[in-house]
């Protein structure tokens, strides 16, 4: 059996580790999710549903915008392969941690 000062300094441990973790946690780097849209940036275009949908799906895994994820969007010039690409060596210049592409040419830019 656990003796009563025992249980106590197993008790204050816990206490006074939580405010501990919870620091740790707070100055964690957010994650960069880089986002190819399928929409030109000549397109007057609002971000589409599915992109209204993706961050809504994560706030419900609990992610926090600006604090534990970081959504970068990005429009490529024009319609060509060539300015996908170009959005896809930005985000790996900028070294996002994961790049989201839904339309298939920004899918194979980023590939």
């Amino acid at each position: 059996m656990i003796g009563c000062r025992t249980l106590l300094i197993m008790i204050a441990g816990l206490l006074l580790s939580a405010p501990l973790a919870a620091l740790a946690q707070s100055r964690a780097k957010p994650q960069v999710i880089g986002i190819i849209s399928g929409t030109p940036a000549s397109s007057s275009a609002p971000p589409s549903r599915s992109y209204d949908a993706f961050q809504q799906a994560l706030r419900g895994l609990g992610y926090i915008e600006g604090k534990t994820i970081v959504l970068e969007l990005r429009r490529p010039a024009g319609r060509q392969f060539e300015d996908y690409l170009a959005v896809a060596e930005e985000f790996l210049r900028q070294r996002v941690d994961i790049i989201v592409a839904s339309h298939v040419t920004s899918t194979l830019a980023a590939k």
